[in-house]
């Protein structure tokens, strides 16, 4: 079975199908295992790290319901995807929650950047307001 060219693979589908991917290189493999990692999968033993990559060329992933292996065999059950319909869109939980805070940040340091501008430049005196003298 093929997945519909407008689908995207999400976290969700990600880890209750058995999708297959066929990555024609080695930067195809490694771009479809981090999208994998960042959704939430693992190899079958629990690693979350880039491996296999000449194995994946040549034989194929399957992600079965969370877990990522190589070499998939012929099941009917397994649903065949392209590397674009991976969710580029996604991020990690951890990960929204530092860009988030980075933002926070950044924003911070943009109203102080226009105090200190303020403070920095002094008015051009044409512009003060001109008081008398006290007597």
């Amino acid at each position: 079975m093929t997945l519909p060219l407008d689908t995207t693979i999400t976290r969700a589908l990600c880890h209750s199908a058995r999708l297959v991917f066929s990555p024609k290189t080695e930067e195809e493999a490694i771009f479809i295992q981090e999208r994998l990692f960042a959704m939430g999968c693992a190899w079958g033993d629990g690693r979350t790290n880039v491996s296999e990559v000449a194995s994946c060329v040549a034989k194929g992933i399957l992600v079965d319901h969370g877990k990522i292996y190589y070499n998939p065999n012929s099941d009917p059950k397994n649903i065949l995807c392209r590397t674009d319909q991976l969710d580029s869109n996604y991020v990690p939980p951890d990960k929204a929650f530092l860009i988030e805070q980075f933002n926070k940040v950044h924003a911070r340091l943009e109203a102080i950047e226009k105090r200190l501008k303020v403070l920095e430049e002094p008015e051009p005196l044409d512009k003060l307001p001109l008081k008398r003298p006290k007597a």
